[in-house]
């Protein structure tokens, strides 16, 4: 059986400013069948997903300077191109205010 490319996998974003848990998120998943690529922006991810429109899932960090991860997924969810990607949202804090903006962040029409 061939082996796919790694260029042919499914591909999963791993979004957090934490640069040490994308790093553990890469290798946790090393030889696993996707590609699971971490960025510590979310400005960088979008400019990734301006280039790379096969993304299948978006793990994202809630808490992020510059944008955070609920403007991250109003973001994708506002352009045609981006909002079929499944996305989860993750955060180390709990508070029904923090589910209440992610739960509008991921509301679709």
């Amino acid at each position: 059986m061939l082996k796919p490319q790694e260029n042919q996998l499914p591909k999963i974003l791993f979004i957090d400013d934490e640069e040490m848990l994308g790093l553990a998120a890469e290798m946790m998943t090393m030889g696993q069948p996707y590609n699971l690529i971490s960025f510590t922006s979310a400005a960088e991810a979008l400019k990734y997903l301006a280039e790379h429109k096969d993304v299948g899932l978006i793990f994202v960090d809630y808490l992020m300077p510059e944008i955070s991860g609920s403007a991250f997924l109003k973001e994708i969810r506002s352009n045609s191109d981006y909002d079929h990607i499944a996305a989860i949202i993750q955060s180390g804090l709990a508070s029904q205010e923090i589910m209440d903006e992610i739960k509008n962040a991921t509301a679709q029409d």
